[in-house]
């Protein structure tokens, strides 16, 4: 009898701390999506649509340019790979900074990016690689962008 007792308050007991640790996730959650899109949408001219997405333990980060604040003009004039490369940072640095802040109560996989037609994916070590090299200036933009455009996958 008493071992019954027992294993019924350890089961219960693991089902609260469970629960407790599910809602506290959720929680995050809803209040990564928009942190994550403010600090995009700060770091470069871009109206974005953020998701978390959920793959078993893990999440990704799913990131799709809805359109531009800054003119037509302004953003014509760069390079197709300098707006890939400006894109991608805009996304990568804070989706690195937000991994780096949350590693231990979450865990992220990659950064999928949705950019006109095409969809890019970084992982999430990139992310947290190219926000820590912005961050503490160890590398040049221009080394930046090119390490961005060097490090992004292509998804078919």
């Amino acid at each position: 009898m008493k071992r019954v007792l027992v294993l019924t308050v350890l089961i219960f007991t693991v089902c609260i701390v469970e629960c407790g640790n599910r809602k506290a996730e959720e929680g995050i959650i809803k209040v990564l999506g928009p942190q994550i899109e403010k600090a995009i949408q700060k770091a470069g001219p871009f109206d974005v649509d953020v998701e978390l997405i959920r793959k078993q333990k893990v999440y990704n980060v799913r990131v799709n340019l809805k359109s531009l604040t800054i003119s037509d003009y302004e953003w014509t004039r760069y390079s197709p790979d300098k707006r890939r490369a400006y894109f991608a940072l805009s996304c990568a640095v804070p989706v690195g900074m937000t991994a780096m802040e949350y590693e231990g109560h979450l865990e992220f996989r990659n950064l999928v990016m949705g950019y006109k037609n095409e969809v890019w994916s970084l992982s999430i070590d990139d992310c947290v690689y190219l926000a820590s090299n912005r961050v503490a200036k160890t590398i040049s933009e221009k080394e930046l962008e090119e390490e961005v455009l060097r490090r992004i996958e292509k998804q078919d």
